[in-house]
């Protein structure tokens, strides 16, 4: 066997037994995950981003105005009159969604504006549960679970 077969074998055999450890879908970036899976993260940091991320995208996620009246006047059969104060309750916590989200936007307030945004929705609940039925609340709530 001549010398550049033996080298070539050698590092062949190497490569086998060791591979690289992006192939094998460890840490380094590479594989699933990416990063190593956040191990090496600071404390307070997780892999999904920034926690200012991470509130920021809560804080426009929470108090769903739009699917909540998409659901109430195109998924169900609500009569006029129930309509009207439906659009009336919800056109009230879509005004007050708007200035908090343009209020976090230009003061960068997000983990505030999360807080008041659940604080909202927490007090809008009982306001659509007044008008609707048993039958209607139980509607939309499961019509807005699978959203």
């Amino acid at each position: 066997m001549s010398r550049n077969r033996l080298l070539l074998l050698i590092l062949l055999l190497g490569m086998a037994a060791f591979p690289v450890q992006g192939q094998r879908g460890g840490g380094g970036g590479g594989g699933r995950g990416g990063g190593g899976g956040g191990r090496n993260l600071p404390p307070g940091m997780s892999p999904g981003g920034s926690p200012q991320r991470r509130d920021m995208m809560q804080a426009t996620r929470a108090l769903p105005v739009a699917d909540i009246w998409t659901e109430l006047t195109l998924g169900m059969e609500v009569d006029t009159v129930k309509s009207a104060q439906l659009k009336s309750i919800l056109s009230e916590a879509y005004n007050l969604r708007k200035a908090l989200l343009k209020e976090a936007r230009e003061e960068d307030t997000w983990p505030y504006t999360k807080g008041q945004m659940q604080k909202l929705e927490r007090e809008l609940w009982p306001k659509i549960n007044g008008v609707l039925s048993r039958k209607e609340r139980r509607t939309l709530d499961s019509a807005l679970r699978y959203r």
